[in-house]
């Protein structure tokens, strides 16, 4: 057993490094407090030059079973790979499709941090399907039942599991895809000249990715010149991240004046005849503009069924929890669709919709 195992540690060297250190992370992670996932996950950060949280992210994980899960996964993936790139190469491919997972993350939710080696994995498996669609022949094979299993499960959570970076996993296939164009293989056969179009071909793919992903206010002055529309949409979704101060969890609620510690989550009806007011709770924090003590003009704007109600106007100085209020309403006139918007800079920070419901 003891031969065994030392020979299937020497075969995948890659493999076991990455596990080894992987489970450091996480106990020096644990015993830290949770500090490294602090200065380690995936955040629109990224964007403020803090570009470790690219390579770290994908060695910090949220719990025990996260971790358990994605080693067993690596275990189950990571010999496959190595054995067809090599060591060197299979670690520069786990390394790099996990940074595209994140990225493609970041582009989809910059506003949420995430962990986990799971983007790397789909880098294995993007790379495993690269490899049967240019090597394997062009007929059902045992792998294929393999990855239609994998899909179907990852289906199946998406539409169960909570909290699950789908995005990263996509990212991370697609990086895997793109790497085994860039990488090729450890014992490449013929083909020169078409190797070189492809290898170059995703290069410049990959690295597309990294400057849409890195820079995407950029991204989008560039691609004004073509499509202006899509450009607008760029900038209206990322700018406000670039702005000192930028909206985290932004919650629209509603409380009765007689219970003045009441607030909750706009849900049930009011009652028709009782004085009410809506709330928007959110915490400021550094943008990536962020200077100590800059000041920052924001407004608030409250619509009902596509009305303004009123605006308010004030600054935000410092990062930190933050609430507005309308003035109390019977619950008879608060009752409609509320729309409330968050704007400073011109962008937009937030924007929450509410049906309101009033009884008799």
């Amino acid at each position: 057993m003891r031969t065994g195992l030392r020979a299937w540690l020497e075969e995948h060297r890659g493999v076991t490094v990455i596990m080894a250190l992987t489970v450091v992370v996480f106990i020096g992670d644990s015993l830290a407090g949770l500090a490294l996932t602090e200065v380690g996950a995936k955040s629109y950060r990224i964007w403020a030059g803090e570009l470790h949280r690219l390579l770290l992210a994908t060695f910090l994980h949220g719990g025990i079973l996260h971790l358990v899960a994605n080693l067993y996964a690596l275990y189950i993936f990571g010999p496959v790979t190595e054995r067809i790139l090599g060591t060197n190469r299979f670690v520069v491919l786990y390394v790099l499709s996990g940074a595209v997972g994140f990225l493609v993350s970041l582009l989809a939710s910059p506003g949420t941090f995430a962990v986990g080696a799971s983007a790397a994995i789909f880098g294995l498996m993007g790379y495993t399907l690269y490899f049967r669609l240019r090597r394997l022949p062009r007929r059902w094979l045992p792998i294929d039942t393999g990855f239609l299993q994998i899909f179907v499960i990852n289906f199946l959570l998406a539409q169960t599991v909570p909290n699950i970076d789908h995005w990263g996993h996509v990212g991370g296939l697609m990086g895997g895809l793109l790497c085994g164009g860039l990488l090729g293989f450890e014992r490449p056969v013929g083909g020169g000249r078409r190797r070189l179009r492809e290898s170059a071909v995703s290069a410049l793919l990959l690295a597309s990715v990294f400057f849409v992903g890195l820079r995407p206010l950029d991204a989008a002055h560039v691609l004004g010149v073509f499509l202006p529309g899509a450009a607008a949409n760029i900038q209206d979704r990322y700018a406000g991240y670039f702005l000192p101060y930028t909206v985290v969890g932004a919650t629209l609620e509603w409380r009765y004046e007689d219970t003045p510690h009441g607030w909750e989550a706009v849900g049930r009806s009011l009652a028709g005849n009782r004085y009410a007011s809506l709330s928007l709770r959110w915490h400021w924090v550094p943008g990536v503009g962020y200077k100590p003590g800059q000041a920052m003009p924001f407004q608030v704007v409250w619509r009902r069924d596509g009305a303004v109600v009123f605006v308010a106007q004030e600054t935000v100085e410092m990062p930190g929890h933050y609430r507005l209020w309308t003035p109390p309403m019977l619950g008879s006139a608060l009752a409609g669709q509320w729309t409330v918007e968050i704007i400073a800079g011109g962008h937009s920070l937030a924007h929450l919709r509410a049906n309101v419901r009033a009884t008799r």
